[in-house]
């Protein structure tokens, strides 16, 4: 009887985490509308809430979230730790360039890789492990800034304005949290939402969502998109993104 409680209680999660096993997060879909609450960091670390960054002529925002600098050289794809950021990063160059006088607000958020920090040229356990307080996640996220600056002076990342998620807040993966993931912050409600379900990967980048000026998701999510020698898919192309966002300025085809 003894042996048998003892198996029951190494069979609970710990408290506050699910089981791995749950099914698929939840992430937003069509029609929904972000939490007011969601928030993007700018370079200094400051947070402002996406929703916040919307002008009176804003048609549309175009939210993409992808897999910043690799501080590794020979771990980098063009600069970048994602090589399918890198080699999907065309598509949201181009609409940009075509896009970001038409009231469309890009949103680009950058993400560390808080999965393999030491791979990529990081100190381990920092990003997630460590409070954004702590001098040496600060060390750290300013080096990863001062990379994105580098990026945007060669036109890797081609936005003006570059937004960050050292804490990968907007794709957190609840499963590698419940595996025993150390997070340093509070799990807010909102956390992950922007996960597509449908992914399976760890990151899930690149990213991109279409949303109103007020927060209400206007396309599925495009994701997916894989240009490793292992794993090729193609599962969206810049003429599909480019006629959702059409569609969500009101340009008529």
């Amino acid at each position: 009887m003894l042996s048998l409680l003892v198996l029951w209680a190494l069979l609970l999660p710990r408290e506050g985490r699910s089981t791995p096993n749950d099914k698929p997060q939840p992430c937003y879909q069509v029609g929904d509308t972000i939490a007011s609450e969601v928030f993007v960091c700018e370079a200094s670390g400051e947070k402002k809430r996406l929703l916040d960054l919307v002008q009176p002529d804003t048609k549309a925002i175009y939210l993409l979230i992808f897999g910043g600098p690799s501080l590794n050289p020979s771990e980098s794809a063009g600069g970048l730790w994602c090589g399918d950021s890198f080699n999907d990063m065309p598509t949201s160059t181009y609409m940009y360039r075509k896009y970001h006088n038409a009231n469309v607000l890009f949103v680009a958020v950058a993400c560390p890789p808080v999965y393999g920090e030491t791979e990529y040229g990081f100190p381990g356990e920092t990003f997630l492990a460590q409070p954004d307080t702590a001098p040496t996640w600060k060390h750290e996220f300013s080096r990863f800034v001062e990379a994105v600056y580098a990026l945007q002076s060669n036109h890797v990342i081609p936005f003006e304005q570059v937004y960050y998620d050292p804490k990968l807040r907007l794709l957190f993966n609840h499963k590698k949290y419940a595996e025993g993931t150390t997070f340093s912050d509070a799990i807010l409600p909102w956390m992950g939402r922007f996960k597509p379900s449908t992914d399976s990967q760890s990151y899930s980048v690149p990213v991109i969502w279409l949303l109103s000026k007020e927060g209400k998701v206007l396309h599925e999510p495009f994701a997916g998109n894989r240009f490793g020698t292992s794993t090729q898919r193609i599962n969206y192309t810049v003429r599909e993104v480019e006629a959702a966002l059409q569609e969500a300025i009101g340009v008529k085809k």
